[in-house]
């Protein structure tokens, strides 16, 4: 029909206004495309964190779990002792503490059971002892 009203009493014909309506959809789809690259992008962020997390997580929660009041009093008192001294002996020592309590993590997780148990089921109850004796050692 050739005699539409719009909402400002205008008259709109059938032939008119066409470049504007294909500017409106080039507008529309240029919006589409930047909000889907934009969760592409996000969705790809977030995996990326989600393999992160899945890899180095376990460990950086047991290392931060470990990390309480007594051990921070400790590393200021050494700190104050020895200064620099100790620092490329840590450098060497962290790579090799996170990567044991990773695999204890794991181990747990794939398995079931603990450390201790591990080491009985696997070795026996001398080396599970053994175990035991030198970890409440390492604790007084």
């Amino acid at each position: 029909m050739q005699g539409d009203k719009l909402q400002g009493g205008e008259k709109h014909t059938e032939g008119e206004g066409r470049e504007e309506d294909v500017g409106d959809i080039e507008e529309i789809r240029r919006r589409t495309w930047n909000l889907f690259s934009l969760k592409h992008a996000v969705s790809l962020r977030l995996r990326g964190l989600i393999s992160f997390l899945g890899v180095f997580g376990p460990g950086l929660v047991v290392m931060l779990a470990d990390t309480d009041a007594g051990s921070v009093i400790t590393a200021a008192q050494s700190g104050a002792v020895w200064g620099y001294k100790l620092l490329l002996l840590q450098v060497v020592l962290i790579p090799v503490l996170y990567i044991v309590q990773e695999l204890t993590v794991r181990l747990g997780l794939v398995t079931g059971k603990g450390h201790g148990e591990l080491i009985r089921d696997h070795f026996g109850p001398k080396w599970a002892w053994f175990s035991v004796g030198t970890l409440t050692l390492a604790g007084i």
